[in-house]
Parts: C-alpha cells; structure tokens; sequence
C-alpha cells in the first residue's frame, strides 16, 4: 500500500532584504533551490487533477513534493527496495485479519509546529479516496 501522507518540511518563504547571497545562512527564511535547465517545478498538491499526466514529472515529484509531504512510510536503503524505518514517520505495520494498525512516531511536526497525528492520516485516507481518479496513477481498469 502505497500512503504518502506527510509532512510539510519548509514554513512559508519571503524575499530576504539582508543582501545575503542565495542560499547563505544568516537568519533568512528564504531557501533557494537549483534545478536543471529546463525543469520546472509547478505542482506541489499530489492530486493532478484531469491533466494530471502533465505533472507527474521528476521535478515536481522528487525535488518538488517530497520536500513538502513526507511519506508515512519511506522506501529505499541504499539499493533495497525495503522500508525504511528511519526516514518513515510511523513505525512498521501491524496486521490483524483486515485490520492494518499505524503507530506514529511523535517527534513530527507541521511548518506551524502542530504534531503530526492520526486525523492528518485519516484526512489523507479520505482525501486519495475521495480524489482517486484525479491522481495521475489512476487506472479504471482491474
């Protein structure tokens, strides 16, 4: 099961009036961030809506939205495709006939420092169920 609820890493940015170059350090809460000529990120909600195969791009998927929600569960050591624990904002599944128990770990916070908790995983539940077909992965089929 592929849930990718998550945090929003980054508080909101504003132009900084020090004269610091980009991306030096010095109290600003500016980020500035380097992409590949021609890439653009533009779509940072994980639902695409009816022309969502136009946004599922590698600029606004990996560099763009993984920096804004984190997934409830990381995939990935090294070159294994196995869970990662460390990176994940929950600890391992627990099955129980149909039943699936998600324990969060509580050192998670939203950009307003509000933790993150059990209505934030079941507003996302609800949300890729109510918006499955405007997620660009949608298939009617089987």
């Amino acid at each position: 099961m592929g849930v990718a609820l998550l945090l929003a890493a980054c508080g909101p940015a504003s132009s900084s009036s020090s004269g610091a170059a980009p991306g030096a350090s010095g109290g600003s809460n500016t980020v500035t961030y380097a992409m590949q000529p021609g890439n653009m990120a533009q779509y940072p909600f994980p639902f695409y809506g009816s022309n969502g195969l136009n946004y599922l791009t590698v600029a606004n998927i990996d560099n763009f939205q993984y920096l804004l929600y984190r997934p409830l569960y990381w995939f990935g050591e090294g070159t294994k495709p196995y869970m990662n624990p460390q990176k994940s904002l929950a600890y391992p599944p627990v099955y129980h006939g149909n039943e699936v128990i998600i324990k969060l770990k509580t050192n998670y916070k939203w950009s307003n420092g509000e933790p993150v908790d059990a209505q934030d995983v079941v507003f996302w539940m609800n949300m890729m169920k109510a918006e499955a077909q405007n997620d660009g992965y949608f298939s009617s089929s089987g």
